[in-house]
């Protein structure tokens, strides 16, 4: 995302040598234009404008000149939508209303905000998981349900839970998402487990009312419950 920012203006001039523009066209159509956000491939590009004559007219002859500069400039296929100020405003009014309570459960989800679908890097080896995360975040508990995403390390696959767990929460605040590692379910599975043959009964189910009552559950490094008997089986039960 900060990668196209840096390039819009060269964005825009590449549009205007393709246009062959004058400078009184340029500065009234696309000088003006403004970069506002990346969301799912597609590059959301701001007129300050109210007029709805204004967004026919650049949507119709720019919007391809701009999908191939931006393409070409980033090295991955994006898609444009052009949008008036206005609308965007109003956008962002919605959005702030939620912001208090996803700021709140962010913390408990135990994700990080920074982490999300706009700037992860899609690339060959990260299409398909990338597409995958993105559907069940549209459709938590519906779409690839479970979802297990496989690979090396450095590729971005807890890049991609925080992802899903962020865009959950923007849209529904009110959802239960919980990011947890494997060592730390294992870690208060054994805990629960001592806990319970010291008498403390409440502690296993403390466990079990933790996480069977979420509505989204991201197990990172899950292979690492592999021989761990007690671990496997409370995972197992929750998962059902």
């Amino acid at each position: 995302m900060s990668g196209l920012m840096e390039k819009w203006d060269v964005i825009k001039e590449r549009v205007r040598k393709d246009c062959e523009l004058s400078d009184v066209s340029y500065n009234t159509w696309i000088l003006p234009l403004k970069f506002h956000s990346i969301e799912d491939s597609t590059v959301i590009i701001v007129i300050p404008s109210d007029q709805d004559n204004f967004l026919k007219y650049i949507d119709n002859k720019f919007k391809n000149f701009f999908k191939v500069a931006i393409s070409e400039e980033m090295n991955s296929d994006y898609d444009v939508l052009f949008k008036l100020e206005s609308e965007v405003a109003s956008l962002s009014e919605n959005k702030s209303s939620k912001s208090a309570v996803y700021n709140i459960n962010i913390e408990n989800a135990n994700l990080k905000s920074e982490y999300r679908f706009e700037n992860f890097v899609v690339g060959s080896n990260n299409k398909m998981a990338h597409a995958a995360a993105l559907a069940v975040a549209e459709s938590p508990g519906i779409t690839y349900n479970p979802l297990y995403i496989y690979g090396g390390p450095g590729l971005g696959k807890t890049h991609l839970m925080y992802a899903i767990g962020n865009y959950i929460l923007e849209q529904n605040p009110n959802k239960k998402v919980l990011y947890v590692t494997s060592e730390q379910f294992t870690y208060e599975v054994i805990e629960s487990i001592r806990s319970g043959k010291s008498g403390k009964s409440e502690e296993i189910t403390k466990l079990r009312d933790k996480y069977r009552t979420v509505d989204v559950l991201m197990v990172d490094d899950v292979q690492f419950i592999i021989g761990k008997d007690s671990t496997q089986e409370e995972f197992f039960h929750t998962f059902n």
